[in-house]
């Protein structure tokens, strides 16, 4: 459990490290939420799509 939490927060520093141009200014902060958001949905649909064809 201890080494999961290491790799999520040095993932979580990591991506944090990316995206900081994007979070400094509010329009490029709302586009990156939209885009995730999509992403996010596409990703979910795909797994559900994935467990109904493996099951």
């Amino acid at each position: 459990m201890l080494k999961g939490l290491a790799i999520l927060f040095v993932a979580a520093v990591a991506l944090y490290w990316l995206f900081y141009p994007f979070l400094k200014n509010t329009v490029k902060r709302k586009k990156l939420m939209k885009w995730f958001f999509i992403i996010y949905a596409i990703a979910a649909a795909f797994s559900i799509i994935g467990t109904f064809f493996l099951d």
